[in-house]
């Protein structure tokens, strides 16, 4: 079976704004408290996810509920302790997966094409090690 890239983009498209649609119908927060501290941190990475991404889902969610994602309301309030992360390798304009995981995940930025690891041999920890380590 073939496709156009017309119906590939269409349908890739329409498949994106429905993820997001669901995505941004359950991120919002505003007006809950939490109860109690946190136990335990979900780290969750999107391969792509960028502004333009976030503000599609808050497009679309202020349209349906007429208020803002908890990440609008992040981003928004200067007392948040949030903020965006800058992923590019060192050794290139454009990253690849694995330098952009790699300066997400350990904090460090890598060459492309290298994981966790400098351009000097050190090796980086990656944040789900120290949590598994510090018992989470």
């Amino acid at each position: 079976m073939t496709i156009s890239r017309k119906d590939f983009l269409k349908t890739g498209s329409l498949a994106a704004l429905f993820g997001s649609s669901l995505f941004a119908s359950r991120t919002s927060l505003s007006g809950r408290k939490p109860s109690k501290a946190a136990k335990n941190v979900i780290f969750l990475v999107v391969d792509g996810m960028n502004i333009p991404t976030l503000s599609m889902a808050d497009l679309l969610h202020y349209k349906q509920t007429g208020g803002h994602t908890h990440w609008v309301e992040l981003i928004s309030n200067p007392e948040a302790t949030g903020g965006w992360m800058e992923t590019s390798p060192l050794n290139a304009v454009v990253t690849d997966s694995a330098a952009a995981a790699s300066a997400f995940g350990s904090g460090h930025k890598v060459n492309v094409r290298s994981l966790n690891i400098s351009p000097s041999g050190e090796h980086h920890k990656p944040i789900l090690v120290t949590a598994k380590e510090a018992g989470r």
